[in-house]
C-alpha cells in the first residue's frame, strides 16, 4: 500500500528527502557552478504496512492524551488571574484565595475524556510489545537510521532495545493500569526514600469535580504548602499520605522579604 505526503504539511521532511535524490552530474571550471540532476518522482509517495499505521495509531493516541490532560478541567477565569497578578508577585496562599474565588476555574469538564487514558495505556503497552517481537523487521540495521525501511512512512524504523530495564518497566506500566502498586518514592517530610502504595490510574477512573478539592490546607511561615485537603490526592495515594510526597515544606534558603 502507498500513500502520498502531503507537501506543505510535512514541507521540512520532503526538503530533506528531495535533497537525497538528487546526484552532482559534472562541475564546470566555475568552482561555485553544477549540474545536478533530481528525480523527484518519488520524494512525495511512501509504502505504509502494519507498522507505520501502529506508529500513526500511537502518535495519535499521544496527542489525545496530552489534550485530555490539559483540557479535562476549565480553563475558564485563567485570564482573570493573570489580571489580577500580571507580575507573578502574590504569595501562594494569596493566589490560592484569588483560585478560590474563580468559582469556573479547575472544574471536571462535562465532556472530558478521562475514560481513555486506561484504553490508551494498555494499546501502548500492546504496541511495544509487537514492536519488540519484530525488531529484526523493525529494525534490521540494531539502531535507528534510513537504512532500516527504505522507502516506507517511517524510513529510519522502530528500534527498541529488549533490556531487563525496558521490560521491567513496561510490566510496571501494565500493572499500574490495572490498579496500585508498591513504589518506592522521596519523603519530602523525612528527607529518605520510602516504600508506599500508589495507584496512579485512581484519578483517572475517579477524577475530582474541583481540583480545588486537593488544593493546600494549610501552609507555613515562609509560604510553602503543609497539609492538603485531599490527602489521598485523588486517590492516587490510597493510604492517605500524599502530603509527605506531594508537598515539600523545606523553608530551606527562604527569604521573607522584610
Amino acid at each position: 500500500m502507498y500513500v502520498n505526503i502531503n507537501p506543505f504539511v510535512l514541507r521540512d521532511y520532503v526538503s530533506n528527502e528531495s535533497r537525497k535524490n538528487c546526484v552532482v552530474i559534472s562541475q564546470s571550471e566555475d568552482p561555485w557552478s553544477y549540474e545536478v540532476k533530481c528525480d523527484y518522482r518519488e520524494v512525495l509517495r511512501r509504502k505504509i504496512n502494519a507498522a507505520d499505521a501502529l506508529a500513526i495509531r500511537q502518535y495519535t493516541a499521544g496527542e489525545v492524551l496530552l489534550y485530555t490532560l490539559y483540557l479535562s478541567y476549565s480553563l475558564e477565569g485563567m485570564e482573570k488571574l493573570s489580571s489580577i497578578d500580571p507580575e507573578n508577585e502574590l504569595s501562594n496562599v494569596e493566589r490560592q484565595i484569588e483560585i478560590e474565588n474563580i468559582k469556573t476555574l479547575g472544574t471536571l469538564r462535562k465532556d472530558n475524556s478521562f475514560h481513555l487514558v486506561a484504553e490508551l495505556g494498555t494499546d501502548f503497552a500492546s504496541a511495544v510489545k509487537w514492536v519488540v517481537q519484530n525488531q529484526k523487521e523493525l529494525c534490521p540495521t540494531g539502531s535507528v537510521n534510513e537504512k532500516n525501511r527504505p522507502g516506507m512512512v517511517f524510513n529510519s524504523g522502530f528500534c527498541v532495545k529488549n533490556t531487563r530495564k525496558n521490560k521491567s518497566d513496561l510490566a510496571l506500566l501494565e500493572l499500574a493500569l490495572k490498579g496500585p502498586i508498591q513504589q518506592v518514592l522521596y519523603n519530602t517530610k523525612e528527607n529518605v526514600k520510602e516504600s508506599t502504595l500508589v495507584d496512579p490510574m485512581a484519578f483517572f477512573r475517579n477524577p475530582p469535580q474541583d481540583l480545588r478539592s486537593m488544593a493546600p490546607s494549610k501552609w507555613n511561615h515562609c509560604d510553602k504548602a503543609i497539609s492538603l485537603r485531599d490527602a489521598t490526592f485523588g486517590g492516587v495515594f490510597p493510604a492517605a499520605n500524599a502530603e509527605s510526597f506531594v508537598l515539600n515544606p523545606n523553608c530551606d534558603n527562604w527569604y521573607s522579604g522584610n
